[in-house]
């Protein structure tokens, strides 16, 4: 039983002397300050991020974009598939897809039949029915790729 007493004696001093120095610890440490506190928006200055510098969008038309997929679509998706781009073209028709999203296509193509086409964003489409055939229009877009040796694009909008 003494030696209980003796290990129990120790134990104790031994968790006060560990909660003593958290104490200490916890008043002298080093303060940082938050975010959120008051003295951190006094003390410190805020410097600003470097904005990253927008590249210039990659601009065609809608006649080399044509040319390109029917030249060679491995080539042509490597510049210009998931790539934003610029692209200008005279309007040869106005319709809907499957989706019911709005479409142009832009004179262009191989023939009639694969002229490139442009899916409209959804906030676009409004402005779609503006457009007329044979209208020169400037869109921005995503490349999607081709459809049968046709070149298409996504999320387009009006530049």
């Amino acid at each position: 039983m003494a030696v209980f007493k003796k290990i129990l004696k120790w134990f104790g001093i031994f968790i006060g002397v560990l909660f003593l120095i958290g104490l200490l610890g916890a008043i002298f440490g080093d303060k940082k300050p938050t975010e959120n506190s008051q003295s951190s928006q006094t003390e410190t200055t805020a410097t600003p991020e470097p904005v990253a510098k927008e590249e210039p969008l990659m601009q065609t038309t809608a006649k080399e974009l044509a040319a390109a997929y029917d030249k060679n679509t491995v080539s042509a998706d490597a510049k210009f598939k998931n790539q934003k781009y610029e692209v200008t073209g005279t309007v040869s028709e106005i319709s809907t897809d499957i989706m019911d999203n709005a479409v142009i296509a832009m004179k262009g193509g191989v023939n009639q039949f694969l002229e490139p086409q442009f899916v409209l964003a959804d906030n676009e489409k409004s402005k779609a029915g503006e457009v007329e055939k044979g209208q020169k229009i400037t869109l921005i877009c995503t490349g999607a790729g081709d459809m049968i040796k046709m070149a298409r694009s996504e999320d387009c909008v009006f530049k």
